[in-house]
């Protein structure tokens, strides 16, 4: 590098490191400014002899010439990016190779240095086209620069993101922020005549104003860029607006017709997306990411999360990639470099926290604890191991002991986007009743690792219907379901569904189940004040794997945490919450809140051998109306109750 002919341009900019260098080693962005086409991608090996050198080979044009090359290079998060296109095929007899530097310098809080050299490698024939490279390049690149110059400053106000946040996320608040319209930023494609019919259906939603508003402009005003795989967890951090309400106003978005709903997959390995069907009955248990050419099993709380996508009724947006390895895509990524065998070479600046380093094109990797100092690793075919050696500090250094290059790759391990995994959207109100039909295929149940769930019952509900008769009793309920789904919505919960006069509810974490059954109980002594009738209720909560599965064509849980709930749910008595001790114990603090009572008890229950510790609470509220009083066990080994009313 260096004696290539290459274009040079430099400038500098009012404001701060991360948020250019995010927004200029976006190799996509620049490959689409420079007018080749999207590229489609395979792999392949590089050296037939080394199964590590597994690489992306893309596929483009420009104009009527087809390109097909190797994406490599070298990156390292806000000081440098080395990105190559090495040519292969006809093009190749002219060009061996194209190149993008860019390099920024801080001068201050507010003030970079950027310089950005664009050149090639050509053969002795493609030195014909170097002049006419150079010129268009050296125009593109000003360009490019001019219109950055302009999104900084119309942007300079506007809220930034976090101080520590990867680059990559510092230019998407930034571009998020800018209202004009360059080709930097991207190209808007006007709304069709559906977009007002379906902003007049969202209008009724039951959507905060604000949210409503920001969604429709979004919609309307947004690049094309910012209207495909939308984020909306990322897109609340930046928004400033609640998280959960955020992905609520999409779910509503997306009923009306505005957006579209995409079960987004990543690989646990590089962390990229590798699928995104439109309906979980596309979603299958095992997916291969061709990347890191590896098969894994799908969990739907560590793999899958929901993106939104503008609906081509409403702005047909093309969802064109012209650079798949481009760092934007990749925030979690710090840098890679590629070390030659018998190198040892230095590195620098490591992220705050723990890295991840791994050897990309195999399953070598290593995970180093946050360090002051600096970090010595030695890297051979077996994998990585840490060093003793003195490095200066926020320095990698790494030594190649192997009889291959290695492609290393420095990532941020503590980190990660903000994302709607299918865990969480599964706990968001109404999205069961928006979209209970999109289940799996049957016969392809999703794994999910962790979520909470709750089940209630109405205690004494025969009694209560013979007592006021059947009308009056349903509105009762009608009216006991109306609190349940305040109470669950208001601790991160949304309802599954109600079984008879009791309710199923789901929660991303345990300590909200519990909170969501107390106030449920709570609501239940309201209704005994206001009625002048005995209303309570019983609740088991749980925490583990469980299943989504399709069942009666609606979209159901399944699996063994789920019947322990619903089995724990019948152990108590009124104004009662059980729970197995063994989840109760690290929470004692939360469950005596109040003054409830806290008792461990023995119990058999139907389908787990043996007896169970588990933890009853009981409601002392002034009026709690029922209370469990002796506990025995019915012939079946479920838990049966005698109570005094």
């Amino acid at each position: 590098m260096g004696r290539e002919p290459a274009i040079r341009v430099t400038r500098t900019f009012a404001a701060p490191v991360p948020a250019l260098f995010g927004i200029l080693s976006d190799t996509n962005r620049f490959d689409r400014l420079s007018g080749v086409s999207p590229s489609r991608y395979t792999f392949e090996l590089l050296d037939p002899r080394d199964p590590t050198s597994r690489t992306r080979i893309g596929h483009a044009r420009s104009g009527p010439i087809p390109l097909h090359f190797a994406e490599e290079g070298e990156f390292w998060a806000g000081d440098f990016l080395h990105g190559e296109r090495q040519f292969r095929g006809g093009f190749a007899r002219w060009c061996r190779r194209g190149f993008l530097d860019v390099r920024c310098t801080s001068r201050g809080p507010d003030a970079t240095d950027v310089e950005i050299r664009v050149g090639v490698e050509p053969t002795w024939i493609g030195w014909l086209l170097v002049p006419y490279l150079l010129v268009l390049h050296g125009l593109i690149v000003r360009r490019y620069l001019r219109e950055v110059a302009a999104i900084v400053a119309a942007t300079v106000t506007t809220p930034r993101a976090p101080a520590d946040a990867p680059p990559a996320v510092h230019a998407r608040y930034l571009l998020g922020a800018f209202t004009g319209e360059t080709r930097a930023s991207g190209r808007r494609t006007a709304t069709r005549a559906g977009f007002a019919e379906r902003a007049r259906q969202f209008e009724p939603a039951p959507v905060a104003a604000v949210l409503r508003e920001r969604v429709l402009a979004l919609a309307r005003d947004a690049p094309d860029e910012q209207v495909t795989g939308i984020h909306p967890l990322e897109l609340a951090n930046r928004w400033g607006t609640d998280g959960r309400e955020t992905i609520h106003a999409f779910l509503w978005a997306t009923r009306a017709g505005l957006f579209d709903l995409e079960w987004q997959v990543d690989c646990p390995t590089c962390r990229v997306g590798v699928s995104a069907p439109s309906r979980l009955d596309g979603l299958r248990g095992r997916i291969h990411c061709d990347e890191c050419a590896i098969s894994f099993d799908v969990d739907f709380e560590a793999h899958v999360h929901a993106t939104f996508t503008i609906n081509p009724a409403v702005r047909p947006v093309s969802r064109a990639v012209y650079c798949a390895t481009s760092p934007y895509f990749r925030p979690h990524v710090h840098g890679y470099v590629r070390i030659e065998p018998g190198v040892t070479r230095d590195v620098a600046r490591l992220p705050d926290g723990d890295i991840l380093v791994r050897a990309r094109g195999g399953t070598r990797s290593i995970t180093v604890p946050r360090t002051t100092t600096g970090v010595a690793l030695e890297a051979d075919a077996d994998g990585f191991r840490l060093l003793d050696d003195p490095v200066p500090a926020g320095t990698l250094r790494v030594a190649n002991r192997s009889s291959n290059a290695v492609r290393l790759q420095v990532e941020r391990a503590g980190w990660s986007s903000p994302r709607a995994r299918g865990s969480l959207i599964m706990t968001i109100p109404g999205f069961v009743d928006l979209f209970g039909t999109d289940a799996p295929a049957a016969g392809h149940p999703i794994e999910v690792s962790r979520l909470a769930v709750l089940f209630t019952d109405l205690v004494g509900s025969v009694e209560l219907y013979n007592s006021v008769g059947d009308a009056r009793a349903y509105a009762l309920v009608q009216e006991h379901w109306r609190d349940v789904a305040d109470v669950v919505a208001k601790y991160n919960g949304s309802i599954v569904k109600t079984l008879g006069d009791g309710v199923f509810a789901a929660f991303v974490d345990l300590d909200d189940a519990i909170q969501a059954a107390l106030g449920v109980m709570a609501a239940a002594e309201r209704m005994s004040a206001t009625h002048q009738l005995a209303f309570a209720i019983r609740a088991g909560c749980h925490e583990g794997p469980c299943f989504i599965i399709r069942a009666n064509d609606r979209l159901d849980l399944f699996g063994t945490t789920v019947n322990l709930a619903a089995r724990l749910s019948g152990i108590g008595g009124g104004q009662q919450l059980a729970l197995l001790t063994a989840s109760a114990d690290p929470r004692r603090a939360l469950l005596a809140t109040g003054g409830n009572e806290v008792e461990r008890i023995s119990s058999s229950i139907k389908g787990v051998q043996g007896t169970v510790e588990v933890t009853l609470v009981t409601r002392t509220a002034p009026g709690a109306p029922r209370r469990l009083t002796r506990l025995r066990t019915d012939p079946v080994g479920m838990p049966a109750l005698d109570r005094e009313g």
